[in-house]
């Protein structure tokens, strides 16, 4: 229910907007006359009618349309005008009737008795908390894998991953880190990040893919992609993946404007 009561705010918003042009523009301008159109072969033509004539009106040249304009833009305002304080006294209406609680207030609030209920709707903080609670089990580290930390202090198995994983934190995007996947065709793959939009409760798959200079490596990292894909994954809506080679290291900035957009998607 928040989110229609934000929905309907910045509404409201842009109604205003509209609202101080639509009021300025007839305040600085005035018309004489009304408009009445035909087509003829296609062709709209303009008719000007002075006021109260009910004759077919004078016709409009090509070279004196701004007449014809002048008015109709003017009715156009006058409209929006109109049909603004119908929206805007609708969404005030009903703003002011918006229940105080929300169907997932009651699973929220109940506490010490949550474990006992299985709730019908939940709240994105309580939602957010289930997901990161989940237990998993990740990727073993070899003895020779070098030991990384993250700023909140998980281990990852490269800097390029620890800079991805810093700016998660940062963006305060929740996340999993080698959460096990089982890919038809592929078998039990283990995603470099999997995200957490917590407005749509859609996760994003995100793959770092750091030795593209690395034949074998890129064969299987292109084999990887298409299995994704064929999946049933969607490239820029549940897939998303980053490159670097030793010549071409990663871009932190092409990164942070990813996750900016990831961040700020909403339920379509």
């Amino acid at each position: 229910m928040k989110n229609i009561v934000e929905e309907l705010t910045i509404r409201n918003q842009e109604l205003d907007i509209i609202e101080r042009k639509a009021s300025s523009y007839l305040k600085n301008h005035t018309i004489d006359g009304r408009i009445s159109t035909s087509v003829s072969n296609g062709v709209t033509q303009y008719y000007y009618h002075n006021s109260g004539d009910k004759g077919t009106g004078t016709y409009i040249r090509k070279e004196n349309i701004n007449v014809a304009e002048d008015i109709i833009m003017y009715n156009y305002n006058q409209k929006v005008l109109s049909l603004i304080m119908q929206w805007k006294h609708w969404i005030d209406r009903t703003i002011s009737t918006v229940p105080s609680q929300d169907i997932a207030d009651v699973y929220t609030l109940a506490k010490g008795r949550k474990a006992l209920i299985t709730p019908y709707e939940i709240s994105n903080e309580d939602y957010k908390k289930a997901w990161l609670t989940q237990e998993y089990e990740t990727k073993p580290f070899s003895e020779e894998t070098p030991e990384i930390y993250t700023e909140k202090g998980e281990r990852v198995r490269s800097k390029s991953e620890k800079l991805i994983a810093d700016k998660l934190y940062m963006l305060n995007i929740q996340y999993r880190y080698e959460y096990p996947v089982n890919l038809m065709g592929y078998g039990v793959v283990y995603p470099d990040f999997t995200l957490l939009n917590v407005n749509t409760r859609r996760e994003i798959i995100y793959e770092h893919f750091g030795m593209m200079d690395d034949a074998t490596y890129a064969t299987n990292a292109v084999r990887k992609i298409n299995n994704y894909l064929g999946c049933g994954y969607r490239w820029g809506v549940d897939f998303v993946a980053t490159f670097e080679t030793k010549t071409c290291p990663i871009d932190v900035r092409i990164i942070d404007s990813m996750l900016q957009e990831i961040k700020a998607q909403k339920e379509v």
